[in-house]
């Protein structure tokens, strides 16, 4: 990758090299709606609004062309890129189990962002964002993980799921726990 300053007069206006002047601050998240509703045990099924996540991708090329033609390309790193999901009903789930819900950008098919639902709680992408989890053995819902808040706060819905996400975060992150009320800073 070649080095790069952003954005200046004369840049391309290619979508990565706008996601990489965003992508400045490298932490994905919630940025409104993917509230959990309507929870059927007996599917088990759950209901989730629509909403919008932002993805950091490491990497990703900016293909434009210029004015007289000529095709250009440059690589970005730290890119941001933002998924709409609208709302979707009776989302399966994993009977007797712990079900965790992702967002996948799915950058490489346009305008295609997927959720994902799996008992691995493994990220179906490097760049997907949990949002939620549901564990259909306790009946219980964990909804809007990393929801920002007005002042740009991660907010967690407990401290488990604060916990659970600080592996993935950078040492110095705040995050708040919206049921416990309490603010935490991740470290090493």
């Amino acid at each position: 990758m070649a080095d790069y300053t952003l954005i200046q007069s004369g840049d391309a206006n290619a979508a990565e090299n706008v996601g990489a002047l965003a992508g400045t601050l490298p932490v994905p998240r919630l940025v409104s709606g993917l509230a959990l509703s309507g929870y059927d045990s007996a599917g088990p099924t759950v209901d989730i609004a629509a909403g919008k996540t932002a993805h950091v991708l490491d990497a990703a090329t900016a293909e434009w062309t210029e004015d007289d033609g000529t095709q250009r390309s440059a690589g970005r790193d730290h890119v941001l890129v933002v998924a709409h999901l609208d709302a979707r009903t009776d989302v399966a789930l994993t009977d007797g189990a712990t079900n965790h819900l992702f967002v996948d950008a799915n950058w490489s098919e346009d305008d295609q962002p997927e959720l994902v639902v799996n008992t691995t709680g493994d990220p179906p992408a490097a760049s997907a964002l949990k949002v939620a989890e549901v564990d259909t053995a306790a009946d219980s819902i964990s909804g809007q993980w990393a929801l920002v808040a007005g002042d740009g706060t991660l907010t967690y819905p407990d401290e488990a799921a604060a916990d659970a996400a600080s592996t993935s975060l950078p040492s110095g992150t705040v995050v708040y726990d919206r049921a416990g009320g309490q603010h935490f800073y991740v470290t090493d």
